[in-house]
């Protein structure tokens, strides 16, 4: 019934654009495109399809809807304004109420872009409905064939879903058994074969060549290079697909979360590559320059893939190292865990030492560590024990990924307490500094007066490093010092710069790296700050802690280098860092603060259990939490431990709820809006370009 109405509704609201001759929408037409309520199966605000392609799509969605209860509802717009594609996908879907079922496709036709939101509850997972996508509609979409691409996606769908047999290591299809002696025994025979080819040929390859001296080859070398790297890429992908299907029979699907994403990446990466190849053996001819720039592209494409697909075979490699020892280390996660446990107590002494001498502001992001780091020392020896018992159980695979959990864990804690020591390090040498940075400043105000008196610019900069000596002066008292000599290094270089056509260029020159050496070493250590602050809660940050450190890091690396040669920008770009590290710290402690799982238990039960708030803070978990590209909502059901199985081992409760509902609807009546139960799951959005 539920389906009925709302077919009705999208065919009354096409008949109406119709009558009205604007463009085909099945929808309202809106002069924006903001997130907004759906109303119909086809929206298209960008004006890119005809009546006849937006009935061909229903047929097609409606097709989708009989034979899998799945239900596509299709928005194209110009662009995102301003959003991500996730964001807005996920906005839109929100606030058109969508159910369990149902499957929201977004394309902006001006960006070049497209997202997709589902339910957490759906039959198609996010992550199956991305990979479906990528496949099927996002080819049409690259040929501007607007009315296809909704049509594809829902037909890939609907044989994914309906397919009852889907070959091994498709999306839902089921794993099979592994004959890890078939394999080992293919395996030693290709290698065989291999050797004695590349041993024949090793000679005929190419000598590696990148950077300048590859775009200087001629022609019909970068053509040679290019083809033989298309033709590696595409057997290093092939090879990939294989071996994350080996590696998730062995190691299950959350220990190889990361592998999957690398290699669905590869593979959009790969596409240009090929696309190139197209252009230069299509029948329109190119120039020397085109076709070297086709090359080139080729190469370096065939490279970042290579790259990536190396790194993500290496992890795995170790996994399959470790497994051949697992009982050995875990025992060495236990002593090491234990090793580390020692410093704890030391880290807390440390703490209550720097808070009778500084303030709270001084030592607001290493406060917390040793109970930081605590917790995830539990939960690292309940990783432990849980790996005992799966290695007990002759499920060495399952031992090896609680070894590898243990492991992380223990590495964040050891950071956090690290991070104790050099705060309490770097606070006592600021002491010294601060003193020589206030003698130093002082004496560019005196210069200030005496040299440009009537000078506005020379002026406002003094006036601002007299208010810079006053904080360093309260700052000697018992406030932060660091904090201190980064407003006055700021200050001073400010004082520096407006001094500078009064000073003679030898002396700027020589004060100035004075004044770099002077301040480098407290910006060093607030950038490590930063850093280390979002590594240890990654969990809880999103972008923008992150791209602050990162943009501090990448500041503070390009002082240093202009250091000698160009001691102004030097001095400049270290004040910026110096900033920006301040900004990380403060988003990255507010964002940890607020942070939902923070105050977490301990898991119940008289024994205690894993620490999950801490692990899901430090980000240890969060792959496994949310393999999705980008997660709306809270996430229902989902089991830890629970039944006898788990990631734990053993049976528990589980991590959040899923409260049974019936299949989610959107629409209900006509007249009376879009509505109809939400999965209490929440939803997840993902996207990409075309």
């Amino acid at each position: 019934m539920k389906r009925t109405m709302r077919a009705a509704a999208a065919t009354m609201l096409f008949l109406l654009g119709g009558l009205a001759g604007g463009p085909a929408v099945a929808g309202a037409i809106r002069p924006v495109e903001d997130p907004f309520m759906v109303n119909g199966r086809v929206s298209d605000l960008a004006g890119v399809l005809t009546r006849g392609e937006v009935t061909e799509i229903t047929t097609a969605i409606d097709s989708l809807g009989e034979n899998a209860s799945i239900d596509l509802f299709v928005v194209y717009v110009d662009t995102y304004t301003g959003s991500s594609p996730a964001d807005w996908a996920g906005d839109t879907a929100e606030l058109s109420g969508m159910g369990r079922n149902d499957v929201l496709l977004t394309v902006a036709v001006e960006d070049r872009m497209w997202s997709i939101s589902t339910d957490n509850d759906s039959a198609l997972t996010q992550g199956d409905a991305e990979e479906l996508f990528v496949t099927s509609g996002e080819r049409d979409l690259a040929r501007d064939d607007w009315a296809q691409a909704p049509i594809s996606y829902a037909q890939a769908i609907e044989s994914h879903l309906v397919d009852p047999n889907p070959p091994p290591g498709a999306p839902g299809g089921a794993a099979q058994p592994v004959n890890f002696g078939l394999i080992l025994a293919i395996t030693a025979g290709v290698a065989a074969v291999a050797y004695f080819l590349i041993r024949g040929r090793r000679s005929k390859h190419p000598e590696k060549v990148s950077g300048s001296k590859l775009e200087q080859l001629p022609l019909p070398e970068l053509s040679k290079r290019a083809g033989a790297a298309l033709v590696q890429v595409d057997n290093e992908l092939r090879s990939s697909e294989q071996e994350l299907g080996f590696a998730q029979a062995q190691f299950g699907l959350q220990a190889t979360e990361s592998y999957s994403r690398t290699l669905a990446q590869a593979k959009k990466d790969a596409t240009a590559a090929f696309e190139a190849q197209k252009k230069l053996d299509d029948t329109v001819p190119d120039t020397d320059a085109e076709k070297r720039k086709y090359y080139l592209t080729i190469i370096n494409i065939s490279e970042k893939v290579h790259q990536a697909l190396m790194a993500e075979k290496k992890s795995f490699d170790e996994l399959r190292a470790m497994e051949s020892r697992a009982g050995e280390v875990l025992e060495q996660m236990g002593t090491r865990a234990d090793e580390v446990a020692a410093r704890v107590e030391g880290a807390r002494s440390v703490v209550a030492s720097l808070s009778g001498q500084y303030t709270p502001s001084a030592l607001a992001s290493v406060s917390e560590n040793p109970d930081q780091a605590e917790s995830l020392l539990h939960s690292a020896r309940q990783a432990i024990t849980a790996g005992q018992e799966r290695l007990a159980a002759e499920d060495r695979s399952s031992a090896v990924v609680n070894a590898r959990i243990a492991e992380q864990a223990i590495d964040s804690a050891a950071k956090l307490l690290d991070e104790v020591n050099g705060a309490n390090t770097a606070l006592k040498e600021a002491g010294p500094k601060l003193e020589a940075a206030l003698e130093s400043i002082t004496a560019d105000v005196r210069d200030a007066n005496r040299l440009a008196p009537s000078d506005q610019n020379v002026v406002a900069a003094r006036d601002a490093a007299q208010l810079a000596i006053e904080s360093g002066i309260s700052a000697q008292e018992g406030g932060d010092p660091l904090a201190a000599l980064q407003q006055l290094g700021t200050a001073e270089a400010r004082l520096d710069k407006v001094l500078e056509g009064y000073r003679q260029r030898a002396e700027v020159v020589s004060r100035t790296q004075g004044l770099f050496d002077q301040q480098v070493d407290a910006v060093r250590h607030r950038v490590a700050r930063a850093d280390a602050l979002v590594t240890a809660n990654r969990g809880a940050m999103d972008t923008r802690p992150r791209t602050l450190a990162s943009e501090a890091a990448r500041y503070l690396a390009d002082a240093e280098s202009l250091r000698s040669t160009d001691p102004e920008r030097a001095l400049a770009a270290l004040n910026q860092a110096g900033k920006l590290a301040s900004d990380a710290i403060r988003v990255a402690e507010q964002q940890r603060d607020d942070f939902p799982w923070k105050n977490s238990t301990r898991g119940g039960g008289g024994g205690g259990g894993i620490d999950v708030g801490s692990l899901i803070l430090g980000g240890i978990l969060s792959d496994m939490l949310d393999p999705s590209p980008r997660s709306r909502g809270r996430r229902g059901g989902g089991s830890w431990g629970g039944g006898g199985g788990g990631l734990w081992g053993s049976g528990g409760g589980s991590w959040g709820s899923s409260r049974p509902s019936s299949r989610g609807s959107f629409g209900g009546s006509f007249g009376g809006g879009l509505g109809g139960g939400r999965s209490g799951g929440g939803r997840s959005s993902g996207g990409g370009r075309f």
